[in-house]
């Protein structure tokens, strides 16, 4: 997904330096005042945006591997299969992590000894029905380190089996739908042009709503320990 993501062949999670701007707004509308644990970190760049929030943050991960804009922020190494820290945190924030833990019960148990207030994560879409309709699929389901992917009534299951109750679970649409037109496109310039024409076409009928995007590509979800 756009802004991190895990790499397929088994090695650590890999992302590049975009900051997915709905990622934001959803820290921005559920982290609750006070401390943070960015469990997971990858490039950190969301470490400021939870930090105007919990001026107490810790990010963590197996290696330190932030970009230098967020070197300042506090971190510690350490492998989510098997962390335990002597400090609890008002939020944890698990972007992108859960699908790739394969003990994910164990974890979670350690998670709620840890979580005051609120949990954040993100979690990958098992249901690609409508892509299928047209013989096409999510990228994530061929990434080889995903354990498990995710529907809404997973999330509820799970969180709830582990002390947790869902507040929220929000879909992450996969905006980039539009752009199928161009990725069929052949090399001459009409073309590229008609791809591109059928692509703005279409951004412009999803943007006045006449269009319904149903493609969530991950699902967003905030919880609090019961």
């Amino acid at each position: 997904p756009e802004g991190g993501g895990m790499s397929n062949r088994g090695g650590l999670s890999y992302f590049d330096e975009r900051v997915n701007q709905r990622k934001v707004d959803f820290l921005q509308r559920h982290l609750a005042p006070g401390s943070c644990l960015d469990l997971g970190c990858g490039s950190g760049l969301y470490g400021p945006v939870m930090q105007a929030r919990c001026p107490e943050l810790l990010q963590a991960d197996l290696l330190d591997r932030r970009l230098p804009a967020v070197q300042h922020l506090p971190f510690r190494a350490l492998d989510a299969r098997a962390w335990d820290l002597a400090d609890s945190f008002d939020n944890i924030v698990l972007f992108d992590v859960l699908e790739h833990l394969p003990d994910q019960e164990a974890f979670l148990d350690r998670l709620r000894r840890h979580c005051r207030r609120r949990l954040i994560l993100s979690v990958p879409n098992r249901d690609d029905a409508r892509l299928r309709a047209l013989h096409l699929t999510y990228g994530h389901h061929t990434d080889k380190t995903h354990c498990r992917e995710y529907s809404p009534d997973d999330l509820h299951t799970v969180l709830r089996a582990h002390g947790f109750r869902v507040d929220v679970v929000e879909p992450h649409i996969n905006v980039r739908i539009a752009d199928i037109a161009e990725a069929l496109s052949d090399p001459p310039w009409w073309s590229r042009a008609a791809a591109r024409s059928a692509t703005l076409y279409l951004k412009v009928l999803l943007r006045l709503g006449l269009l319904h995007n149903t493609c969530a590509a991950d699902w967003f979800c905030a919880a609090t320990p019961e």
